[in-house]
């Protein structure tokens, strides 16, 4: 596990895909963020209302310890 105050995750991409319209005024989102040891990461979500399961997400990452100067 990272400590999230000790590192930056740059959001590169994020694809979402419904399969149907939401329903209500909320949504559920379930996440889970896998990294890498190369400076990678992947988070998948998956979004549901009241109705259930309605669209997923996938957002890659780019993973690198805090406070360090990129050139």
């Amino acid at each position: 596990m990272l400590d999230g105050a000790g590192f930056i995750f740059i959001n590169v991409d994020l694809t979402v895909t419904l399969t149907r319209d939401p329903a209500g005024d909320w949504l559920l989102l379930e996440a889970e963020t896998r990294t890498g040891s190369d400076g990678t990461g992947l988070a998948r979500s998956v979004l549901s209302d009241i109705s259930g399961v309605c669209g997923t997400g996938l957002q890659t990452l780019l993973v690198a310890p805090a406070g360090v100067r990129y050139s």
